[in-house]
């Protein structure tokens, strides 16, 4: 496998992961599983921090998946195949949807 291979992967995962970590904050402070982290100024801002990459990150991947796919279906002669981009806009419509989730239970 290339690097870009092996970049492009990466990518797959750190994109996976980002709303994963969002939803698995937002249960943690839920049930009280990280013992206070979500009260101090670090959780919040971490809390701010995936809150605002995981969508940007989502959108860059689904771009990048858009991009492989033409390149892959121009380079063999073949149709696009729509299943990566298909996951990075499943992905990305999940990082929306807890975006919005989490913007509703916010307390003023």
């Amino acid at each position: 496998m290339d690097a870009t291979g092996v970049k492009l992967k990466l990518f797959r995962t750190i994109a996976i992961a980002l709303p994963q970590a969002l939803v698995l904050l937002d249960l943690g402070a839920r049930f009280d599983l990280l013992f206070g982290f979500n009260r101090t100024d670090c959780g919040f801002t971490s809390l701010l921090f995936l809150f605002v990459l995981a969508p940007l990150v989502d959108l860059s991947w689904l771009l990048a998946e858009i991009i492989a796919a033409i390149r892959l279906a121009k380079r063999h002669h073949r149709g696009m195949s729509f299943v990566m981009p298909g996951l990075a806009l499943a992905v990305l419509l999940e990082s929306v949807a807890v975006g919005i989730f989490l913007l509703s239970q916010a307390k003023m």
